[in-house]
């Protein structure tokens, strides 16, 4: 049986002054939708570097590495591993802020070694132990483009707490046409089974794994290769990327060609199981200092294991999924009205965050006492009960469970001020939980990371029941839709369409509306702006805004939304378990704060009624 460590082919500590500095936080803008490929985004992984040796006159890439502080690097031994000894730190260097292989870039800053000390009990035959640390011969400064990853901090020395979820490989190992990529590539992978890796080689694997190592990878062609040894496998813990492990050696293909077999699962040097030799061998001070949002008592929840469940691919454009099942947080607001023949009317929309709670706008809930009356999950086309759908002729047909009707128990909404859209934000707690083990409702995940704060998304999906404006009519559409929209900046935005001040730390602009058949189709107030993100490292629908305001469709017609951001303290202020504790109030209408306005606000509303339609 062959096997291949990955890297191209052709116990004194480390004594240094020691910084606090902070680690796994990615500090360029994150990408919006996700496009296409496996190729990685600039910035996106600061801490990766590559690993050179000196051959000839030249120096040639080997192998990558992790930076985990201002001077320690973090790698597979076999990269720094000759026929029989340590190779010399004199014939080695590192690239770091690195991106394309090919040319010399801005960003990337190229340093010498002074000190390699690899694992007492590493053996070269079996792989047994592949680490090692690298010591640069001065510190280097943090930027953009290059940052420490952290260690792995879950004081699980097992792989049972990631066993079977996706981490993130990152290398510029070979690709299809069996050569070293230029342009530095990612993948998502699973941690497998110890037993489901044996099973898959029982010769080589049983004898290669241990409790140091664990296996990873797919057997589809999804796998580390030759070029990327000694890089990491990284999760996003909270607002961290930790590194738990470092790529070590894969099954070859069964031919003379010394290439991985990428439909073999390949074996990781598990970094969990080492900490506590790292921090023998140097200390390493990062700082993690509390998030407001991710240490907030309540943020438990929200964001549970399967909110914002994407069934496909992260590649898989929006437009080629059917909308059926693919939004199942969608809610509808129902309210008592005398002028329907039903005697009631659906007016706004929200997104299931909890199964307790419904977020929506807070000018959703400004109606008179009794007059908002329950939610309904789970629906799709109103016009049936059981819903079911056939994607064609050629499939079977699939319904799904009844729609579910849950009474409003209380509305909890911020201070909104009508006159300029601030705080237009509401809760709605539900009297009885929704049942989200039905595949027709679950929850959508909120933009809790650090970075989801500090950036902003290109485009968003935006899915609701289409209000159609046409001849003077605004007919509900029974089917829900879906609909992509461009994020608008502060350059781009024509704020003066709103009449309005306009505050982009609290709103989002965007473009709006769907030209349908010559009239307008175009959701209500509550709809979900929503992007896919990696959300507890899968890529999920992540909600960050409520449609709140807009103008009749027309070529330069804009929409604003409330940032979801801006109000993610007050949410995780405002929830709260199956113990509700009801207050002294009346009724739920007294939860809501009355709004003092003066003739002045009167006028401005009066005029703005005639130019602008609250969706």
């Amino acid at each position: 049986m062959k096997f291949l460590i990955l890297f191209v082919l052709c116990m004194t500590l480390f004594a240094y002054e020691v910084n606090t500095f902070e680690c796994g936080k990615r500090k360029t803008k994150i990408s919006g939708l996700i496009k296409s490929g496996y190729t990685a985004v600039r910035g996106d992984w600061p801490w990766h570097i590559g690993i050179y040796h000196e051959k000839g006159l030249s120096w040639t890439y080997e192998c990558g590495g992790t930076l985990i502080s201002e001077k320690i690097i973090l790698t597979a031994a076999h990269c720094v591993y000759g026929t029989s000894k340590v190779l010399s730190p004199s014939i080695i260097q590192v690239k770091l802020g690195k991106y394309n292989l090919k040319i010399k870039e801005s960003s990337e800053l190229t340093k010498s070694i002074s000190k390699i000390i690899i694992h007492e009990d590493y053996e070269s035959s079996t792989f047994r132990h592949d680490i090692a640390l690298l010591e640069l011969s001065e510190n280097i400064l943090f930027n953009d483009y290059i940052q420490p990853a952290c260690l792995w901090e879950n004081n699980d020395q097992t792989s049972n707490s990631v066993k079977g979820t996706n981490g993130f490989v990152i290398g510029w190992g070979y690709i299809d046409n069996d050569t070293v990529s230029d342009i530095l590539n990612q993948a998502t992978i699973p941690m497998i089974d110890y037993l489901d890796c044996i099973v898959s080689n029982p010769y080589g694997y049983s004898t290669m794994l241990n409790r140091f190592n664990y296996c990873a990878g797919y057997q589809n062609g999804t796998s580390v290769c030759n070029g990327d040894s000694g890089g990491g496998m990284f999760y996003k813990i909270g607002n961290e990327w930790q590194i738990r492990g470092i790529v070590s050696f894969s099954e070859l293909r069964d031919d003379d060609s010394y290439i991985c077999d990428a439909k073999k699962y390949a074996v990781f040097t598990d970094v969990a199981a080492h900490i506590d030799w790292i921090k023998s061998k140097c200390e390493i001070n990062p700082s993690r200092s509390k998030d407001e949002i991710l240490d907030h008592p309540n943020y438990g929840l929200i964001n549970s294991h399967d909110c914002g469940v994407n069934s496909f691919s992260a590649n898989v454009p929006e437009y080629l999924k059917p909308v059926f099942l693919n939004y199942p947080w969608m809610v509808q607001i129902k309210y008592n009205s005398i002028d329907s023949d039903s005697g009631f009317q659906i007016r706004c929309f929200g997104t299931l965050i909890n199964k307790y709670y419904v977020l929506t706008t807070a000018h959703c809930t400004q109606v008179s006492q009794n007059e908002l009356k329950s939610v309904i999950l789970g629906e799709y086309d109103m016009s049936t009960n059981p819903d079911c759908y056939r994607a064609s002729r050629y499939e079977n047909i699939k319904c799904t469970s009844p729609y579910q009707e849950i009474n409003v128990k209380a509305i909890i909404r911020n201070e909104f001020i009508r006159i300029n859209r601030t705080n237009d934000i509401a809760l709605l707690r539900l009297e009885t939980p929704a049942d989200t083990t039905k595949e027709n409702v679950k929850t959508i995940c909120l933009p809790t990371g650090e970075e989801f704060r500090l950036t902003e998304i290109d485009e968003f999906i935006v899915s609701g029941w289409a209000q159609i404006l046409s001849q003077g009519g605004r007919n509900l559409d029974a089917t829900l839709f879906r609909y992509n929209v461009e994020t608008l900046n502060e350059t781009t935005c024509d704020v003066r369409k709103f009449n309005m001040t306009w505050n982009f730390i609290e709103h989002i602009c965007s473009k709006s509306g769907v030209s349908e058949n010559n009239g307008c189709k175009k959701t209500l107030s509550g709809s979900p702006l929503q992007s896919i993100q990696l959300i507890n490292n899968q890529y999920k629908y992540t909600q960050f805004g409520i449609l709140a305001l807009g103008r009749p469709c027309d070529e330069d017609s804009v929409m604003g939304s409330v940032r979801i951001t801006t109000h993610l303290k007050w949410i995780l202020d405002n929830i709260s378990g199956e113990n509700f504790v009801d207050t002294d109030y009346e009724d739920i209408f007294s939860y809501i704060k009355p709004i003092e306005m003066t003739t002045e606000d009167h006028s401005v509303l009066s005029d703005l009624s005639d130019r602008l339609i609250f969706v």
